[in-house]
């Protein structure tokens, strides 16, 4: 019960922090693009600052010498919506693809187009895949970290994993080095739940993969270096085998 009621409160805060920042920040709407990366950036401190507060749960960013200032591409495992906050505190300008119809939600939808991300038709196929790669292009090519996630929807802790072609049309049109991260979020705020119990989230930056490999060494030195590295995560967790087992019900629920 006790579990019930702190998840409850951060609920609470993590929307209510949302609102009340996207309120704040309307002035940097009509400001250049990396003011509305700060308001983002500002939401994920505060999701951070919500989820040590109520819930016990501590976040910790390892490998942050690894990500470069400058363009690269992220390719992140994908376990949680936690993932798509984190890199607003880890790397310095992300952009990363969302779905079209969220740009016109409120708040959301304002910072989100704002902030130059990268819209996705996915009903569009080819067409669509050539517009969203030549944008990524152009955000890239104003030095900014274009975040994709190999596996494209968030899998349960421990799954077996399932990377999309689409991570390499990626890396093959942006001709930059590939920055793998590695995570363990699935643990503590795994789809579809609503407890969060205490615990670790680590997002560890591993070492770049470099320009210009060809599609299948490049599709398994990703692979390499995130799966084992998460899976590491993973195991640190105190009595990760309950919490796995806790996860993977509820997902699957």
């Amino acid at each position: 019960m006790f579990i019930w009621l702190r998840s409850f409160a951060f609920y609470i805060w993590h929307y209510l922090s949302m609102g009340v920042l996207g309120v704040v920040f309307i002035p940097a709407l009509f400001l250049p693009q990396k003011a509305s990366i700060a308001a983002a950036r500002s939401w994920a401190k505060a999701t951070r600052f919500g989820l040590r507060f109520f819930c016990g749960v501590q976040t910790e960013i390892r490998g942050i010498e690894n990500m470069p200032d400058g363009a690269c591409l992220i390719a992140s495992k994908h376990q949680s919506t936690y993932d798509i906050l984190m890199p607003f505190i880890y790397a310095k300008n992300p952009a990363f693809v969302l779905k079209r119809e969220l740009f016109f939600y409120p708040i959301l939808g304002w910072y989100g187009w704002r902030a130059d991300m990268i819209p996705i038709d996915r009903g569009g196929y080819v067409k669509t895949l050539k517009k969203m790669l030549g944008r990524a292009k152009e955000e890239s090519q104003r030095g900014r970290q274009i975040l994709i996630f190999p596996e494209g929807t968030r899998q349960i802790p421990g799954a077996t994993p399932d990377y999309k072609s689409g991570v390499y049309a990626m890396y093959k049109e942006l001709n930059e080095p590939c920055i793998p991260v590695a995570l363990n979020t699935g643990t503590i705020w795994p789809r579809g739940s609503f407890m969060r119990r205490p615990g670790k989230l680590v997002f560890d930056i591993l070492p770049a993969i470099e320009a210009g490999l060809p599609r299948k060494e490049f599709m398994q030195r990703l692979q390499d270096n995130i799966e084992p590295a998460s899976n590491a995560l993973l195991q640190e967790q105190h009595s990760i085998p309950s919490k796995l087992d806790e996860a993977k019900k509820e997902a699957q629920a």
